[in-house]
């Protein structure tokens, strides 16, 4: 695993815990197959909103393993699994090249996604704000209206001579 994972903290030459002990291996490989179990309802078009029980399988828990994080039962806790999700998502992306991880931290989708998760993001999303009317305004309108497109939180669609293309209010 150091050398699939070198950046992981488990990887680390002389670190306790390290990938030699069973217990700090399963709950780094339960990370893992939580990050796999997500891909996979991805993939499937499968609901990413209702999160089941995580648990510590680590070999040294007691019978029944311990709680690590509950199901989520409503939008607060949900966020909270997305926000678990992410900084676990994260940490493995960091572990294989710390260097993919700072681009993937910059790139555009994810500043959208972490809106999305955001109590701003959430709101505009559940009031189907986040759909841009098919009707354009000009980069001068957007000057004069740009107060009132952000207090309303909602995507507009620009259009000049040289093209067109869409303001999103963060």
């Amino acid at each position: 695993m150091p050398k699939i994972l070198p950046a992981h903290p488990l990887s680390v030459p002389g670190a306790t815990p390290n990938w030699w002990q069973a217990p700090a291996r399963q709950r780094a490989l339960d990370e893992i197959f939580e990050l796999k179990e997500v891909r996979n309802r991805i993939a499937h078009h499968e609901p990413l909103w209702k999160f089941s029980d995580v648990f510590d399988t680590s070999p040294q828990q007691p019978t029944p393993p311990s709680l690590v994080c509950p199901a989520s039962n409503d939008e607060a806790t949900t966020l909270q699994r997305f926000a678990r999700l992410l900084q676990v998502y994260d940490q493995a992306v960091s572990s294989l090249s710390p260097d993919l991880h700072a681009y993937i931290r910059a790139s555009s989708w994810r500043a959208r996604l972490d809106f999305l998760l955001s109590p701003r993001g959430l709101e505009r999303y559940k009031n189907g704000l986040h759909v841009v009317e098919p009707a354009a305004i000009t980069p001068e309108e957007l000057g004069g209206q740009f107060a009132t497109l952000v207090q309303q939180n909602r995507p507009v669609r620009l259009l000049d001579v040289n093209g067109g293309g869409i303001f999103i209010p963060a």
